[in-house]
């Protein structure tokens, strides 16, 4: 139960009232009233005053407040208008940058709107997403690729250069970012040609595309050892998201499209990379035996050197794997297919 807190004043006042009761006796009923009224009326208004004024904080202290039995704590609200801070100097999603995709200017993301010869790409920020919607790529002023339901956290737009990926071409690559600690990342890929322009398409998967050292060719993640797991009814292998080997895969344009590279086609590539696979890796020996094999699988080498390449790397305990474990990478490396090219005419 609540007791409603009563003034010194208020007390005082009351006493003085009690103290004059027989003098008031001899008065008038009327003018007893009046006495009576103006006595209540004025412990009212110094019980009122001294609620309104309330209690100044000690200088260099905090009001320390405290909610009441069986009721919702006390929030704090910002002034009508002010715009809210995230904590910590971080940057709520959505928020504007140099692309319109998120920044730390504390501002609402800009809709984008970017050309790129006959391409136009443009998209609207989206509060309740907390990122963007309604993207729609048109080429000519004809939709060319306007996906439902795929709205997106972040965008970024990268032009690897002139002659890219061959003499007289020029190439916009688009990325989003759907959200999620680290995944998913789709792409768009126009192309802008002598004999024509193209647009790829990768829709969103738990890996990225960026441009890579060889030139006219994009560098794109594996994603079929993610969370990478096999046995043998024996022996089982199961790597996390961190663990799993993450081989990097080739991009190249011919007649027209994006394709993935084929066994063997840039051999002294894939040698390379199988060399140094295991320089600096910090994912464990599993993911680093299998990523050797892969890259050496893709330079062109046999079943039987793969095999013995994943019995002398593998740690003792997954070497009955071996069989398995190759049968994943033939099948993964001859079947990515990533790229969908759009029909822009």
């Amino acid at each position: 139960m609540m007791r409603k807190h009563i003034s010194r004043d208020s007390v005082s006042g009351s006493a003085a009232v009690l103290s004059n009761l027989p003098g008031l006796l001899t008065l008038p009923l009327a003018a007893v009233l009046v006495v009576l009224i103006l006595a209540i009326a004025g412990c009212s208004d110094s019980s009122s005053k001294e609620g309104g004024k309330g209690v100044e904080p000690v200088a260099g202290k905090e009001e320390k407040k405290t909610d009441l039995p069986g009721q919702a704590p006390a929030v704090s609200q910002a002034p009508s208008g002010a715009a809210s801070q995230p904590a910590n100097g971080e940057t709520g999603a959505g928020q504007s940058s140099d692309n319109g995709s998120g920044g730390d200017s504390g501002e609402q993301a800009k809709p984008i709107d970017e050309t790129f010869h006959k391409f136009r790409i443009s998209t609207r920020p989206d509060a309740e997403l907390e990122g963007y919607s309604d993207l729609k790529i048109t080429y000519s002023g004809k939709i060319a690729a306007e996906p439902e339901d795929e709205p997106f956290r972040e965008t970024s737009f990268e032009k690897p250069g002139g002659d890219f990926p061959a003499s007289g071409c020029e190439t916009l690559k688009l990325e989003v970012f759907t959200g999620g600690a680290n995944c998913c990342f789709g792409y768009y890929i126009m192309t802008s040609c002598p004999d024509g322009d193209y647009l790829g398409y990768i829709e969103p998967f738990d890996g990225m595309m960026s441009k890579s050292s060889l030139p006219g060719a994009f560098s794109v993640d594996e994603p079929y050892f993610i969370y990478y797991g096999v046995e043998d009814g024996t022996v089982s292998l199961d790597l996390s998201r961190v663990e799993s080997p993450r081989p990097q895969r080739l991009l190249v344009f011919e007649n027209g499209a994006w394709r993935a590279d084929k066994v063997g086609e840039f051999a002294q590539h894939y040698r390379s990379l199988s060399e140094k696979a295991g320089d600096g890796f910090d994912k464990g020996a599993p993911a680093a035996a299998i990523l050797k094999a892969y890259y050496a699988y893709m330079a062109g080498d046999s079943k039987e050197q793969v095999l013995g390449l994943l019995k002398k790397e593998l740690p003792a305990e997954y070497a009955v794997l071996s069989e398995a474990i190759f049968a994943d990478i033939a099948g993964a490396a001859g079947n990515l297919d990533l790229v969908e090219m759009l029909p822009i005419r």
